[in-house]
């Protein structure tokens, strides 16, 4: 298994997108995963979810890799976890099709433990119409 590190010209992309719209769309694409049944809590986290095992862990993933992108967290931090994830707003506007969520949203708040220090994220889930789920997040709440 090789490791590859982004080189500066990697990162200038990357730091371009944070700082547009398109970052969502970006992320969606790479990090989002389908809802594949109504949403359930999810075990693996701190708090309560109404996400799958995999939309928790890529959730994750994305936030990790923000905090890291926005400069809220060194490279030399190994200790970056989710602290706490809280339902803020239910599922809204929901309709089902062959048990997948085909439209609607849900809100949650992720808190990351970055080497002790907390950082709040607001995280939108949105059905795509295809029993998939987008992930919106913003930081702070």
């Amino acid at each position: 298994m090789s490791v590859v590190r982004a080189g500066g010209n990697v990162r200038k992309f990357l730091l371009k997108l944070t700082k547009s719209a398109t970052l969502f769309y970006f992320c969606a694409l790479i990090f989002a995963s389908g809802c594949e049944t109504v949403p359930q809590k999810s075990p693996d986290l701190p708090g309560e979810s109404l996400t799958s095992a995999r939309l928790a862990y890529d959730t994750a993933q994305l936030l990790l890799r923000q905090s890291y992108i926005h400069g809220e967290v060194s490279n030399t931090c190994k200790d970056r976890k989710i602290a706490k994830v809280e339902i803020v707003e239910p599922v809204t506007g929901a309709k089902m099709e062959g048990g997948k969520l085909i439209e609607g949203y849900w809100r949650e708040r992720w808190t990351l433990d970055l080497c002790g220090y907390l950082a709040s994220y607001r995280v939108t889930f949105i059905a795509d119409g295809r029993g998939g789920t987008n992930i919106s997040t913003k930081r702070g709440w």
